[in-house]
């Protein structure tokens, strides 16, 4: 059975056609991928942005930038998180509460927006909640130092000094150079009247930050509880000279 060769090149006077077809295509595509990354940077400036505005008090004007970021981009978690900063700055903890879960719904293997979480619901008065989160915080990135510390405080403010203390010293194995564990170590151990440990975290606090007042007062502190009153006085007097001006009780 024979077939008409004409038919194999039907398509020849259409080749034209396809070629222009083809070109508008790829022209197509090539002017999505410019505008993608226009607004990419267009929404890297309105966050960059919207972080000065906070770092000025400006939330609102902040909270404007961000929302023309998240109707481009839903799916960009940084926008989301700096919203939800713009929200605490205004207090509105519930409306950040929102951010965060959204943060951790783009992210749910990062601490970031269990962190966040657990904030806004401390200052919601949902402590046990918050303390979930933080827990979750530490699953996801066992790693991460604030976590743990920030997990230190809220145990404080709930009466559980012992697991604090425990959040506390986690943080400083994970970073020796957090002040913060440091500090709050240094506060437990000195209400269990413990004045010689109290007195070893004062005095790493001075190594880590010489010209930290308050590292040299709580130093002095210590010394004069365990009656080392000339020593005492001479980290009294360098925590004075500091710019400490609170008394020593």
């Amino acid at each position: 059975m024979q077939t008409n060769p004409g038919r194999q090149y039907f398509w020849i006077p259409f080749l034209p056609f396809f070629l222009v077809l083809g070109s508008l295509v790829m022209l197509f595509w090539v002017y999505r991928l410019d505008r993608r990354r226009d607004d990419l940077k267009k929404s890297r400036v309105l966050v960059d942005q919207g972080h000065i505005l906070m770092e000025e008090g400006d939330y609102k004007q902040a909270l404007f930038l961000f929302r023309r970021v998240v109707s481009v981009k839903p799916r960009d978690p940084e926008a989301w998180y700096h919203m939800a900063l713009a929200w605490e700055g205004l207090e509105r903890w519930d409306r950040a509460l929102r951010c965060q879960k959204k943060v951790i719904r783009l992210l749910p293997h990062q601490a970031l927006g269990w962190v966040g979480k657990a904030w806004d619901l401390e200052m919601l008065g949902r402590s046990d909640e918050a303390l979930q989160c933080y827990e979750e915080a530490i699953r996801v990135e066992p790693d991460h130092v604030f976590a743990w510390c920030a997990k230190g405080n809220l145990l404080r403010r709930m009466g559980k000094e012992g697991d604090a203390l425990a959040s506390y010293e986690m943080a400083a194995e994970l970073n020796p150079k957090e002040m913060a564990a440091w500090y709050g170590m240094a506060d437990i151990l000195e209400g269990r009247k413990d004045w010689r440990e109290a007195l070893l975290c004062h005095e790493r606090i001075i190594w880590l930050q010489p010209r930290e007042a308050e590292g040299w007062a709580g130093r002095g502190r210590m010394l004069l509880r365990l009656g080392r009153y000339e020593e005492a006085q001479a980290s009294l007097g360098k925590a004075k000279e500091l710019g400490w001006t609170s008394p020593i009780p």
